[in-house]
């Protein structure tokens, strides 16, 4: 269905867009799962358009635009959306004191940038030059 179906009354159900707010939310997770190491702040945004397509649903479910049968879906979508952004902000704050008081965040960015320098050929691996050393 089109932008302009859906406002103008088309042939089609609205319905609500479960699918959108599944994909975001998958994209949050994977985004906690990957910056776990380094930072889950994609992950956080994720979540955050997850929520915010939750809620837009929502609201076309008060105004009546919505089926009243898409009710337990919606509420949900929004309860589910609402926890993960719990979880991306309770994920910021644990990695903001553990990685911030921590070597750990130092030495993880530190060898990224060693992997990243040798993959480039912008630091040799060859012994006899010394550890690290420019070419």
């Amino acid at each position: 269905m089109s932008r302009a179906d859906e406002l103008f009354g088309g042939e089609e159900v609205p319905r609500p867009r479960s699918r959108q707010v599944g994909l975001w939310a998958g994209a949050a997770l994977v985004g906690f799962a990957l910056g776990s190491v380094c930072t889950v702040l994609p992950g956080l945004g994720a979540s955050l358009a997850a929520w915010y397509v939750a809620s837009a649903d929502e609201e076309r479910l008060a105004n009546g635009y919505l089926a009243e049968s898409w009710k337990p879906q919606v509420g949900f979508a929004r309860v589910a959306t609402t926890v993960l952004v719990a979880l991306g902000c309770g994920a910021v704050i644990v990695q903001l004191t553990v990685l911030s008081k921590t070597d750990l965040y130092d030495a993880i960015v530190s060898e990224a940038a060693t992997v990243v320098l040798r993959w480039r050929g912008l630091v040799s691996d060859d012994p006899a030059a010394g550890a690290g050393s420019v070419p």
